[in-house]
C-alpha cells in the first residue's frame, strides 16, 4: 500500500494569491529578501591587480597601490587585512563608504629591514571585505624582495706618502662593500714603474661591511731626490662588475749627506813650502748638492776652494787644500787644521778631516870668516876667532875636524849644541 503526504490545507486561490504578490514585488526587494545563513545579499568587492610584486633596498619602504572597487548593488565599507607577512607591512583600516561601482586606489607599504640579506623576500596576503556581508571579500598577495645591488667603495680616493729610497711605504686602504649582496673584490694594480705587493683579492664581505688592505710601495734603492711613481688600485666586484680604485702616490724623501776622505791626513814640508793635501767630497745623499768649506784651527796659511759642487747624489770630487810651513818653523814644529764640508741643502749635515803638517828638519852650518890670515913671532901662537853659526831649523852641534895642516894646531873636538837662529 503506498501512503501519500497529506495535502495542504492551502487553498489553490490562496496559493496562487501568494505567489503573484512575491512575482509583484520589486527586484531589490527580492534579492534582498533571499538571505544565505550569515550573508546578506546585495554586496560585492574586487582588490586588483589580484598579484604584484616589487623589490627595495634593506631599510627602505616598498608602495602598492591597489584599486578597490564596490561590485555590489549597495554603498558599503570595506575592512582591510593583513596576513602572511613577516616584514612589517601597513594598510588603511577601511575603506569606504563607496557607491555601488564606485572605486578607491589603497596604498599598502611595506617596510624592508635593514638587516635584511640579498635576494630575500617575504609575501602579505591584503584582503578587503564587506562589512555589508562578511562573506563577499577579495584578495592581492603582494610578494616583496630585497634588491640585488652590487657596489664597491675604497677610500681614500687618493694618497701621498714620502719614503726613503730602498724602503717600502705602506697604504691601508678602506674596501667597503655598498651592495647588498656578499661579495668578494678583485684587486688589480696599474699605471706603477716602482714595485707594489698587495693581495689579489678582498672578501668575502658581506654587504655593507668593509676590510683593510694594505698596500706597499718600494722604493728603489737609487731612486733620485724628487722623484715619485703612481699606481691606481681599482677593486672589481666579482658578481656585478663594478669597481672603484683609488690613486696612491709615492715621492722620495729628500736625503742630504756628506763624506770627507780621509777622515784624517798627515805630511811634512820644508819650512817656506806648501804641502797640498787631496781630499775626496763625496755627496752621500740623493740630491744635487753643493758643499761649503770652512776652516778651523790652524795657525798656519791654509788655503783651499770656498765650496765644492753641485755634485749629484752619489757623485764625488777631489779637493786641493794646501797647507803653507812657515820659513822659519822650527824642527818639528806641525800645525793642524780641520777641513768641514757642510751641505747648502741642510745644514745639519756636515763632515770634516783633520790635516796635520810638520815642518822637516834642515840641518845647516856656517863658519865666518871663510878665511883669515895673521903673522906672529916663532914660537908663539896665534889665535883665530871662528863664527859658527847654526843655518838649519833644529838645535845642533857640530864636530871640529882639522887638516892640511903641518904646524901644531889645537881646537875643541865639537861646537854646540848650538840652537836655530
Amino acid at each position: 500500500m503506498i501512503r501519500r503526504p497529506p495535502r495542504s490545507t492551502q487553498s489553490r486561490s490562496s496559493a496562487a494569491s501568494d505567489v503573484y504578490k512575491r512575482q509583484s514585488a520589486p527586484w531589490q526587494t527580492r534579492i534582498a529578501a533571499f538571505k544565505f545563513p550569515g550573508c546578506v545579499g546585495g554586496a560585492g568587492v574586487a582588490l586588483n591587480p589580484p598579484t604584484a610584486a616589487q623589490s627595495g633596498d634593506p631599510g627602505t619602504a616598498v608602495i602598492y597601490t591597489l584599486r578597490l572597487t564596490n561590485t555590489g548593488y549597495v554603498t558599503d565599507t570595506f575592512t582591510l587585512s593583513v596576513s602572511g607577512n613577516a616584514w612589517p607591512t601597513n594598510a588603511p583600516a577601511t575603506v569606504g563608504p563607496l557607491n555601488p561601482g564606485a572605486a578607491a586606489d589603497v596604498n599598502i607599504t611595506v617596510n624592508i629591514p635593514g638587516d635584511a640579506p640579498c635576494g630575500s623576500s617575504d609575501s602579505a596576503t591584503i584582503t578587503a571585505t564587506s562589512q555589508r556581508d562578511a562573506c563577499k571579500s577579495d584578495a592581492s598577495s603582494l610578494t616583496t624582495s630585497t634588491a640585488v645591488d652590487y657596489g664597491v667603495e675604497v677610500t681614500p680616493a687618493t694618497a701621498a706618502q714620502a719614503g726613503d729610497p730602498g724602503t717600502a711605504v705602506v697604504y691601508t686602504l678602506r674596501v667597503t662593500n655598498t651592495g647588498t649582496c656578499t661579495d668578494t673584490f678583485d684587486l688589480a694594480l696599474s699605471g706603477n714603474a716602482w714595485p707594489v705587493s698587495a693581495p689579489a683579492s678582498v672578501g668575502p664581505l658581506a654587504g655593507g661591511a668593509g676590510a683593510g688592505v694594505d698596500v706597499a710601495v718600494t722604493v728603489p734603492a737609487d731612486a733620485p731626490c724628487g722623484a715619485s711613481d703612481s699606481v691606481t688600485v681599482a677593486l672589481t666586484s666579482q658578481q656585478g662588475g663594478v669597481g672603484d680604485s683609488s690613486v696612491l702616490t709615492t715621492t722620495v724623501v729628500a736625503i742630504y749627506g756628506v763624506e770627507v776622505t780621509p777622515a784624517t791626513a798627515a805630511q811634512a814640508g820644508d819650512p817656506g813650502t806648501a804641502v797640498v793635501y787631496t781630499l775626496r767630497v763625496t755627496n752621500s745623499g740623493n740630491c744635487a748638492d753643493t758643499f761649503d768649506l770652512a776652516l778651523s784651527g790652524n795657525a798656519w796659511p791654509v788655503s783651499a776652494p770656498a765650496s765644492v759642487g753641485p755634485l749629484a747624489g752619489g757623485a764625488g770630487a777631489d779637493v786641493n787644500v794646501a797647507v803653507t810651513v812657515p820659513a822659519d818653523a822650527p824642527c818639528g814644529a806641525s800645525d793642524s787644521v780641520t777641513v768641514a764640508l757642510t751641505s747648502q741643502g741642510d745644514g745639519l749635515i756636515s763632515d770634516t778631516a783633520s790635516l796635520t803638517t810638520e815642518a822637516n828638519a834642515v840641518y845647516g852650518v856656517e863658519v865666518t870668516p871663510s878665511e883669515a890670515t895673521q903673522s906672529g913671532d916663532p914660537g908663539t901662537t896665534v889665535v883665530y876667532t871662528l863664527r859658527v853659526t847654526n843655518t838649519g831649523t833644529c838645535t845642533d852641534t857640530f864636530d871640529l875636524a882639522l887638516s892640511g895642516n903641518a904646524w901644531p894646531v889645537s881646537a875643541p873636538a865639537m861646537v854646540g849644541p848650538v840652537s836655530y837662529t
